[in-house]
């Protein structure tokens, strides 16, 4: 009789616990993309006022050497849209790597010369995003 006591203890046990680690999973997942949504605000404001160096410093080494160059597609932006003026967050997906979290973001973001959308790619890790992969999907800015 003790035994059927016990077993429905340790199972009651690993529901719990399982349940606490799906919570704490959901609970990191959130916080990646709010750091990487923080990481689009800051983004936004150094891409403004033409800080392209302080964008590329922060970024991951994959984004740094984008080909054709980020500050010279970062520039090109900027000349074909102008500033952002908003920009309004959509879909996106957070996926667990092993050297950190990726999140994926997508924006409708309205530009001075036109509305375009902008995908991001971030790496977070210890809280901190990486921008990995910036595309703004207009005639003439998009990689394909």
């Amino acid at each position: 009789m003790t035994r059927l006591k016990t077993a429905p203890s340790k199972l009651s046990a690993s529901i719990v616990a399982g349940i606490l680690l799906g919570a704490l999973a959901s609970c990191s997942t959130t916080t990646s993309r709010d750091v990487a949504e923080s990481a689009v605000e800051t983004f936004h404001s150094q891409f403004n006022a033409g800080s392209y160096g302080a964008i590329e410093l922060s970024a991951a080494p994959e984004f740094k050497t984008r080909a054709g160059g980020a500050k010279a597609y970062l520039q090109k932006v900027r000349d074909i849209m102008g500033t952002v003026i908003s920009s309004h967050g959509g879909p996106g997906s957070v996926q667990s790597m092993a050297d950190g979290v990726q999140v994926h973001l997508v924006y409708v973001t309205n530009f001075v010369n036109g509305q375009a959308p902008e995908t991001f790619v971030f790496r977070v890790k210890d809280n901190r995003a990486s921008l990995v992969f910036y595309e703004v999907g207009a005639k003439g800015l998009t990689e394909n």
